[in-house]
């Protein structure tokens, strides 16, 4: 539902910028200003940063205190249980004990309980405790809400404590997902051989330094596994026959340090459906696949570094239509292939996370063809798009932060309808040339729909409206604005201004050729 918006007068907003500005002065240093009187933008920048800082605390100090009025036995249903999905197991159950409103509420919400977490350092006795307090809160078990059991140990189980209560639970586990230094050839192995009805996910971790490479048990679960569809190995093999417990599996992720074709085709032997395949090798076998092989039908294929010669190479070409290909932490000669290697190019998708440290590509084609591309080096990226500018003449849609399109030195798209733009989520506009009072107009006969949009979903941007209006090309009959705010009258008449709290998943101008919009700023398919 779209929130309204908050309406401030002009005789409020005049009052605020006065204070601001008074507050503003008093607090630039000195040393900051020139000869003219002058202050430096720097010195302007980290005031204002520092102004937003408190008046972010301001807000969180006036919610603490207007939540203080509330009586907390008279909270929702709903925002209770969604506090308490906050905690700690031990908080939730001591929440048990306020009043017997909490404890009829919270006993109801069974997702409350269902997901267990516990982490074993060396008092194993004491984490048997905990999950033993855990597994007894979801008795009598519920078949449909099954558990979901997380478990992080740091070393080998020197008894069987914890192994026996997870053993007795495996009939009614949803989700297993173990992390042990070294997993199996121990008391663990016995667990995997028992039978898991209601199993639909099994991640097994343990530490890449083991002195071998452990093998999942030939009678896994027992060959009774109906449910289970993804399967992710750590540094941890397939036995050499087929395991009838990963008949239904469609998703396996496999790390090792090297893989080789002949686990491939084990792989693929085991789990007959399997539709994504993720290998996380730092290298991979270059012998050619055994005659025979037939390279599964994918919908997505993930790889690290480069397509290589061999079984790789096999898969990939097999998999040229209704799929998708991921090359994670590409080498220099793969790089250009993400963008290259898609025929009939027609969108292409940049994104960034946590602060420009890594860069995500996403590149459309023809058949539903999509490869896709993680870099750690955002100016890698940016090379990419400037070398493989042959490639961009039917790129119709194109996904970019702020700072690749101002810094990339771009071709023109002649083919470019619709335009999404994720804004710096800062107080000031990073870009004068863009936004700011020196924004410059940008040219593209083609273009017809720009959208801005923030680079944090709980953060508004707000820009100039003149600015935005002089960038903008003159083509453009549609602006939509997520989480934008524009300051001032927006003097464009022709051009719709669409303004969107968040973003509509079934506008087809918004999320073009099939792609999808998700609140952590990722594009899929």
């Amino acid at each position: 539902m779209q929130r309204p918006p908050v309406e401030i007068t002009v005789r409020d907003e005049e009052s605020l910028v006065s204070l601001v500005t008074i507050l503003l002065k008093d607090a630039i240093p000195i040393s900051s200003f020139n000869s003219d009187g002058v202050a430096d933008c720097n010195a302007v920048e980290d005031v204002m940063d520092g102004f937003l800082s408190v008046t972010q605390r301001a807000f969180a100090r006036y919610a603490r205190e207007r939540n203080l009025l509330v009586p907390i036995n008279r909270w929702p249903h709903e925002i209770l249980a969604q506090v308490a999905s906050f905690l700690p197991f031990s908080a939730r159950e001591n929440c048990l004990r306020v009043c017997h409103r909490w404890h009829e509420i919270l006993s109801s919400e069974r997702d409350l309980w269902n997901h267990i977490s516990v982490i074993v350092e060396r008092d194993e006795h004491s984490g048997a405790r905990q999950l033993a307090a855990m597994l007894k809160r979801n008795a009598p078990p519920d078949t449909q809400r099954p558990v979901a059991l997380d478990l992080h140990a740091l070393n080998p189980p020197r008894t069987r404590v914890i192994t026996d209560l997870v053993q007795s639970a495996m009939a009614n586990l949803r989700e297993l997902r173990v992390y042990c230094g070294t997993l199996l050839n121990t008391p663990w192995t016995d667990v995997l051989k028992v039978p898991a009805p209601l199993l639909e996910v099994l991640l097994l971790a343990q530490n890449p330094t083991s002195p071998a490479l452990s093998m999942l048990p030939q009678d896994l679960f027992a060959g009774q596994a109906p449910r289970l569809h993804t399967l992710d190995l750590s540094h941890i093999g397939l036995p050499v026959h087929p395991l009838p417990a990963l008949s239904r599996v469609t998703s396996l992720s496999y790390t090792v340090h090297i893989t080789t074709c002949a686990e491939i085709v084990r792989a693929c032997d085991s789990c007959p459906r399997l539709e994504e395949l993720a290998v996380r090798a730092e290298r991979a076998d270059l012998s050619d696949p055994p005659p025979g092989f037939t390279p599964p039908r994918l919908k997505r294929f993930t790889i690290r570094g480069s397509v290589q010669a061999g079984y790789q190479d096999a898969i990939v070409l097999a998999n040229r239509r209704n799929s998708r290909l991921d090359i994670w932490f590409p080498l220099p000669g793969a790089r250009d292939a993400t963008i290259s290697g898609v025929p009939g190019l027609h969108a292409l998708m940049v994104t960034t996370r946590d602060h420009l440290e890594s860069a995500f590509v996403v590149a459309h084609g023809v058949d539903d063809y999509v490869r896709g591309m993680m870099s750690s080096h955002p100016p890698e990226v940016m090379d990419m798009l400037e070398t493989c500018s042959d490639f961009y003449a039917n790129v119709r849609a194109l996904h970019l932060p702020d700072y690749f399109f101002a810094s990339a030195r771009l071709p023109s798209f002649a083919s470019l309808t619709v335009l999404v733009l994720l804004v710096s989520s800062r107080v000031v506009a990073p870009y004068r040339h863009m936004f700011g009072d020196d924004a410059k107009r940008f040219e593209c006969p083609s273009l017809r729909t720009v959208q801005l949009t923030t680079s944090l979903p709980t953060q508004d941007v707000q820009l100039s409206a003149s600015g935005v209006a002089k960038w903008l090309p003159s083509n453009v009959d549609r602006l939509i604005l997520v989480r934008v705010r524009l300051e001032g009258e927006w003097p464009l008449p022709n051009v719709e201004l669409v303004r969107e709290y968040h973003y509509d998943r079934n506008d087809e101008d918004i999320r073009p050729y099939g792609m999808q919009y998700l609140q952590d700023d990722a594009w899929i398919v």
